[in-house]
């Protein structure tokens, strides 16, 4: 492996004086939609039917896993008066952002109203304290993170003291974070024979094509989720080698739009260009929803991809019972791996998935089955130690 993913391999508790803005990099990820408990059965009560799904049958009775936030009794009108407070953070932040937030406010509504302490905002430290000591048994620590952001906002817009700074809630969620705190949970690799593996499970139909190229774009661009389904046939620039490059407008990390570049193998663009020609797509989004083996026009939900490729793993066998689950996700840890397989650098690989901090490669390929002592990564752990000082040559990364 590259000395500097090596190197990049220990993580940093981020945060300044108060609470971190960043949540800690040893907490796990933030669930898509709100707060989700560590063991909360996954889906939603009332979902649309799954592409290539056949219509469920009557219930015969039994009970439906409701939205987790409804432990605390969040109502509907709660939320949406928070969204119309929070209006100043329109298009300063991403409209999911914003909607989290006022979930977040309108859930501590409902709890300190069932504690007698309305109005929850202004809040006092000690209230703000407790409400971080209830959450963090049953929330993943990033997601206490996120509500106390928006409660630092809640506060800030109100023109009150922000309690969010306070010792007493920082101490609360140090305390939480000891206590309950975990490293991130990270998808599990969907790499080339995974890949492969998928691919041949696809089928010949035109939800089919569009799987093989969904599946094939995942795995050559590294984008994430959200950036795949944003995908446009106008960002798509054909090379002379066989493969394309792609413009990827926004991201997680490019907020602003600056854009950024992607690419494409031969073997990918071909399957991209199957579905194309097969759905008829000319401009706009790459990826579409299949309904009735007609493609839809407008930009495909994210979502559609983890239910394929769950679907697709299963038929395929890449699903054991009790297993974690393969996600979108999964294709950029997968590819991330592969590349360092390969023999590429820190900075290609990072280059690769847009990543701009070399930690956060290091935490993605730190499962990569890299043996430093193998042939050919001999070389490369040698290299690693050229022009090195003498009291510096015993901190080689296996020995660590």
């Amino acid at each position: 492996m590259p000395q500097g993913l090596v190197a990049a391999a220990s993580g940093r508790l981020e945060g300044g004086e108060g609470l971190p803005l960043r949540p800690s990099r040893r907490s796990r990820a933030t669930p898509s939609s709100g707060a989700r408990p560590r063991n909360a059965p996954r889906g939603a009560l009332g979902r649309t039917r799954r592409e290539g799904e056949a219509a469920p049958a009557a219930s015969s009775g039994g009970s439906a896993w409701r939205d987790p936030m409804a432990a605390f009794g969040v109502r509907a009108e709660a939320e949406d008066r928070w969204r119309v407070r929070l209006a100043p953070l329109q298009g300063a932040y991403a409209p999911k952002t914003v909607r989290e937030y006022a979930r977040d406010l309108a859930n501590f509504d409902v709890w300190c109203a069932a504690r007698g302490l309305a109005p929850a905002v202004p809040a006092e430290a000690e209230t703000v304290a407790g409400y971080v000591t209830a959450l963090f048994p049953e929330y993943v620590a990033s997601s206490v993170a996120r509500i106390l952001v928006a409660l630092r906002w809640a506060h800030r817009l109100g023109g009150h003291p922000e309690p969010t700074r306070s010792e007493t809630v920082r101490l609360a969620y140090r305390a939480g974070l000891r206590r309950h705190g975990a490293r991130p949970r990270q998808a599990p690799p969907a790499d080339a024979m995974v890949r492969d593996r998928l691919l041949a499970a696809c089928g010949d139909d035109l939800l089919g094509l569009r799987d093989r190229a969904m599946f094939w774009m995942a795995y050559d661009t590294l984008c994430r989720r959200g950036e795949l389904m944003a995908l446009r046939l106008e960002d798509l620039e054909r090379l002379s080698d066989g493969g394309a490059r792609l413009r990827v407008r926004r991201s997680k990390v490019d907020p602003e739009g600056k854009g950024a570049q992607a690419f494409l193998s031969p073997a990918g663009l071909a399957a991209v260009d199957a579905w194309l020609a097969a759905a008829g797509v000319t401009e706009g989004a790459i990826l579409r929803r299949v309904r009735r083996s007609v493609a839809c026009s407008g930009q495909m939900n994210g979502v559609v991809l983890n239910q394929r490729l769950r679907a697709l793993a299963a038929a395929a066998g890449l699903q054991p019972a009790g297993s974690v689950r393969l996600s979108g996700h999964s294709f950029r840890v997968g590819a991330a791996h592969d590349l360092v397989m390969g023999g590429r650098t820190l900075l290609e690989v990072m280059r690769a998935g847009r990543w701009t901090h070399a930690d956060t490669v290091a935490r993605y390929v730190r499962h990569a089955p890299v043996n430093p002592w193998a042939a050919g990564q001999v070389e490369v752990v040698k290299a690693a130690s050229d022009g090195e000082a003498d009291d510096e040559a015993e901190r080689h990364p296996v020995a660590r």
